[in-house]
């Protein structure tokens, strides 16, 4: 089973009175970071690009949710 290390830097983040969850992992010995972000709706969103670090990570994170908002959430939609 592979270990999972969440950041530190993942968290909660409202914008515009909506809630979203902001959740930043790496797996095993991997040194790159995955982004998740929970929506208001409770859709995860799962980016595929990885990230050099955390950081990076909440920053793509702030940045989509910012000029996103809840249409974050037709990105995992159009996945299914």
């Amino acid at each position: 089973m592979t270990s999972v290390t969440r950041s530190p830097l993942s968290q909660e983040v409202e914008e515009d009175g909506e809630l979203y969850s902001v959740l930043i992992n790496r797996r095993g010995d991997s040194l790159e970071w995955e982004l998740e972000i929970i929506g208001p709706s409770g859709i995860p969103t799962v980016w595929e690009e990885k990230f050099q670090s955390d950081q990076y990570a909440l920053d793509e994170a702030y940045r989509a949710i910012r000029e996103e908002g809840p249409d974050i959430e037709a990105r995992s939609k159009a996945n299914f």
